[in-house]
Order: C-alpha cells, then structure tokens, then sequence
C-alpha cells in the first residue's frame, strides 16, 4: 500500500477482539474521531445455547447512524451449534463469506459472495457490529469476534 493507493498516507493494521461471554450482538468496532479505517477480515463465531430457535448471524458496517456501508446475513443455525462468519477482503472488488455451521455429528459448510469492496474506507463514526438477527438466547449464546482493519489518519 503505498500513497498512490492511498493519498492519505501510511496506516497502521490493527485488531479488535473480543470474546465477552454472554453476548450474541455487538459493535466490534466504531472508527475512531480524526481516522478512517479500511476493513481487512471479520471473523465471528456464535456458540448457540439450548434455547430452541434458529439463530441468523449478520454483520453490519453503517456510517453510525442509519447509513448502510454494507451488510451479510447468513442461513439459520439451530440450538446448541455453534456458527461462524468469515469475511475477507479480497483481491478483487468482492469478498468471500463462508459460514460453518458445526453440529455434534453433522458438519454442514456453505459459501457464497457478496459485495464488500476492498475499496471500503470507512469514515469517523462508522460501525462495524455483529449479532444474531433473531435475538433468540442473547444473554446466553456466546460471540466471539475479531476484526483486522487499517487505521489512517483522516
């Protein structure tokens, strides 16, 4: 990356990670006043409780308000399975999301593309959140997320 690719200079690669137990929605990331950050990979993985109910994992990035930069939503993950989300900024225009869904006995592995852009620059403010759309055991389904981004001085 050099300052033909990007004007604004020489970033920093940084990671948020956070494993806080009992938690199935969370904002992994809000840019920072005076940066501007560009996504690299977002791994999530959601470990389903007992509760019955079809969990669906997502990943939003907005400008913080209701601005949506990009979004992922993945197929429905049963109780007591544990789910997880990749997302991978690519060499091309598109990245690839692969969800695992891991049971017990059954291993169950889907993949398809969606459009977040390895062009995504994310100004002051944004987001970057997590979470289970359905909401089905949240103070008992545990995420576990990590997120690698380049930070820049806006």
């Amino acid at each position: 990356m050099d300052d033909t690719v990007y004007p604004w200079g020489r970033g920093t690669v940084k990671v948020a990670y956070d494993a806080t137990p009992n938690q199935s929605d969370r904002t992994v990331y809000t840019v920072p006043e005076g940066k501007i950050a560009v996504p690299i990979s977002l791994e999530a993985q959601l470990t389903a409780s007992g509760t019955v109910g079809n969990r669906s994992l997502a990943c939003v990035i907005t400008d913080g308000t209701n601005l949506i930069f990009a979004s992922v939503v993945t197929g429905n993950l049963p109780a007591n399975q544990i789910g997880r989300l990749q997302l991978m900024s690519g060499v091309t225009n598109n990245c690839t999301v692969l969800l695992h869904m891991t049971t017990f006995t059954t291993n169950v592995n889907t993949s398809m593309t969606t459009g977040w852009s390895r062009n995504l620059v994310l100004p002051a403010g944004s987001t970057v959140r997590v979470l289970d759309r359905s909401a089905i055991d949240v103070a008992a389904d545990d995420l576990v997320t990590s997120f690698t981004y380049m930070e820049y001085d806006a």
